[in-house]
């Protein structure tokens, strides 16, 4: 919390100050672009590392300054110390984000896969995650098509013999998916919802009522 509270006042009073500099609007744009991306991860706020450990050396320098008259002299311990502390924080301190498939969601998801595989099914799936499908479970799988035309929905469904499409996962909301679902909604008789818990949707296609040919065109 402190160092959130070196980072902010830090920043703050950088922008105050210089509000036109490339970058202020750098990190501005990249952020709002951050914020914009569904199921962003935070590997793509990389090139914002070096404005945070400027807003927190320079928020100690906005915060230590008033309290000494000799700033050349103690304004570089000051920056020493924020770096020592820093970098043996970062050392010592093991941080553990729970991987996606030790989540209860995912889990469900896979456990409710697995009872199919097990019951002998011949699963063919489309994903966001396909790889995540088959390393696991062995059934195979093929990433979501980003096209809003339904037809080519349906085509590549049926040339794939795809039995099931799972939505959601990874950040995505079931709704944030509009192009799969008005090629779902196109063909209403031929996918139907088997499994949902919040976060991931399975819809079994039935191939005939999709309109796929034996030969899975």
């Amino acid at each position: 919390l402190f160092t959130l509270g070196f980072m902010l006042v830090g920043l703050a009073e950088f922008v105050w100050k210089n509000p036109r500099r490339l970058a202020v609007s750098f990190g501005l744009l990249y952020a709002l672009a951050l914020a914009s991306i569904p199921g962003n991860a935070i590997r793509f706020s990389f090139p914002l590392y070096p404005l945070w450990v400027f807003g927190v050396l320079n928020g100690m320098r906005v915060v230590a300054s008033p309290l000494w008259k000799d700033r050349a002299t103690y304004l570089p311990l000051v920056y020493a110390v924020a770096v020592s502390v820093a970098v043996t924080t970062a050392g010592l301190t093991r941080f553990r984000f729970p991987p996606r498939s030790e989540e209860p969601v995912f889990v469900e998801l896979m456990d409710h896969l697995q009872r199919r595989v097990d019951a002998g099914e011949d699963l063919r799936v489309a994903f966001f995650k396909p790889r995540w499908i088959t390393a696991k479970l062995g059934p195979p799988a093929m990433p979501l098509i980003n096209n809003e035309d339904p037809e080519i929905q349906r085509s590549e469904w049926c040339r794939a013999r795809l039995t099931h499409v799972i939505l959601g996962g990874w950040g995505y909301s079931l709704t944030a998916t509009p192009k799969i679902r008005t090629a779902i909604e196109s063909y209403p008789d031929a996918l139907e919802t088997e499994f949902e818990n919040g976060e991931y949707e399975v819809l079994a296609i039935d191939r005939e009522a999709m309109g796929c040919s034996e030969n899975g065109g």
